[in-house]
């Protein structure tokens, strides 16, 4: 049977009916009612639960967003001011989720930004029953297939990346040692060598950790577990950690700590790492006789932890995309990271309800804030 074309369909789906934890549900997004009626019986009739239809881009990401659909099927020509092939970018990027297009589109130029969404299937109207059928079950076993590989390649990299994490902490507590034990001697050159090496080993350390967060918040493997927190406590755990680094870069690290600071609820690991980060951030982009300072205060309601420096600074265009997945700062000579550092700050920021804020002037220096609500009491 062929599916027409028309207007738009009413059918909303509820999120609560029990047959959800059984059937694969999809999402259905076209402007033409006729052909979303007709779309949702099919789909009815091969045995999957429907969302939808939805007309327009912002309806599509809500319904992406609450009901969490195994596949959707995207008109490319569909109302409001996201075409179908933005809207599909958008799904993919925020929730992962498979597509099939279905257009009456077929020109070269639709079908290559198309393909730049990655899309599982690319259906022309008018579409028959077998084909759709076809498509919906190819793509569903795809994504599985796809996501299967993704957590088997996302589990061996964490694997790697804690084992090789593990030793190198070791390898440096007896740097450490040995810096001590060959300092009163006056061996200055196999002092300089062990300098060298302590901080490649902490390089590869932090790209371990860093890497192994990432894969956590990416895979949803990372939950914040809250409880009343000193922020005070974490500045002076990251200052014990990165004061030998600071030192052996010729970097002064301070902190400037307020007395008076009301708990917060979080999560101090992972608010340790997103301060480590910043800290580490600004010990590689600070020349040596700079200086790193921590900070916390109260403002406006809120906690404020900042981490500041003397180093080079950030270009004004650039300050937008520092929180980008493996955007670098910097010259070539200096991209010696992951990318992952500031991404990681961002995301860990954000999931305890606060905000990362940056202030940078070229030749002078950055500071970073992380602002976050105080703990909630109960009356």
């Amino acid at each position: 049977m062929d599916l027409g074309a028309s207007e738009r369909a009413i059918y909303t789906a509820q999120p609560t009916q029990e047959h959800r934890h059984i059937m694969e549900k999809i999402l259905i997004v076209e402007d033409e009612s006729i052909i979303a009626m007709e779309l949702e019986n099919h789909v009815r009739r091969m045995g999957y639960d429907v969302i939808g239809p939805v007309s327009t881009g912002d309806a599509a990401l809500e319904k992406a967003g609450d009901y969490q659909p195994d596949i959707v099927l995207m008109d490319i020509q569909i109302q409001g001011d996201k075409d179908g092939i933005e809207t599909a970018e958008a799904i993919r990027s925020r929730f992962k989720m498979p597509v099939i297009y279905l257009t009456a589109h077929a020109d070269e130029r639709t079908i290559q930004r198309a393909k730049v969404t990655e899309p599982l299937g690319y259906l022309v109207k008018p579409l028959r029953e077998h084909e759709l059928r076809a498509a919906i079950t190819v793509a569903l076993h795809t994504h599985k297939m796809n996501e299967a590989l993704e957590q088997k390649r996302n589990d061996f990299l964490a694997m790697l990346t804690h084992d090789i994490r593990n030793p190198l902490h070791l390898v440096l507590g007896y740097a450490d040692l040995l810096a001590e034990e060959i300092k009163p001697a006056g061996m200055k050159q196999a002092e300089n060598l062990l300098v060298q090496l302590r901080a490649n080993i902490f390089t590869i350390a932090e790209l371990a950790t860093n890497y192994t967060m990432a894969l956590a918040i990416e895979g949803g493997r990372f939950p914040i577990v809250r409880m009343p927190l000193q922020v005070n406590e974490i500045l002076k755990q990251v200052n014990k950690k990165y004061a030998a680094e600071a030192s052996n870069r010729g970097l002064s690290l301070e902190t400037q700590m307020s007395q008076e600071l009301p708990p917060i609820d979080g999560d101090g690991s992972a608010l340790e790492r997103a301060v480590a980060n910043l800290v580490y951030n600004a010990l590689r982009f600070t020349p040596r006789g700079g200086r790193v300072t921590l900070t916390s205060a109260l403002c406006d309601g809120a906690v404020v932890l900042s981490v500041s420096d003397t180093g080079r600074g950030v270009p004004p265009q650039e300050i937008p995309l520092l929180f980008e997945k493996y955007w670098q700062h910097g010259s070539d000579a200096d991209k010696i990271g992951s990318g992952l550092g500031l991404f990681i700050v961002k995301s860990l920021v954000e999931a305890h309800g606060g905000k990362v804020e940056v202030e940078s002037v070229p030749g002078q220096g950055t500071c970073f804030r992380v602002i976050l609500p105080l703990a909630t009491r109960l009356a």
